[in-house]
């Protein structure tokens, strides 16, 4: 079974909070020295992990960087966030490779 859709079973839809805060345990971060690598504070970085913000491009970018992340997977993700937080219905958000 592809990895996405097992962990879409098991926990429901990937989102860019829980891929965020996944990717930086994987790295062994805490969420104060992730903050402190991108210039951050822990009450961003918390309020990414539990979707209650979403972060700039530049961020996203500079998150990416440090944790080693698609950076245009998490921007899918951040827009698939906001359009279902506004209840649309029937978008379809992809990343087009060149």
């Amino acid at each position: 079974m592809e990895a996405k859709k097992h962990l879409e079973e098991k926990n429901g839809a990937i989102t860019f909070a829980r891929s965020l805060k996944a990717w930086r345990k994987s790295e062994e971060l805490t969420i104060e020295a992730l903050a402190k690598k991108v210039g951050l504070t822990k009450t961003a970085i918390s309020r990414f992990e539990n979707g209650h913000d979403f972060p700039s491009s530049e961020t996203v970018k500079a998150l990416a960087k440090v944790l080693k992340a698609d950076q245009a997977m998490w921007m899918v993700y951040i827009v698939r966030d906001m359009i279902e937080m506004k209840g649309f219905e029937g978008v379809d958000v992809r990343v087009k490779r060149a």
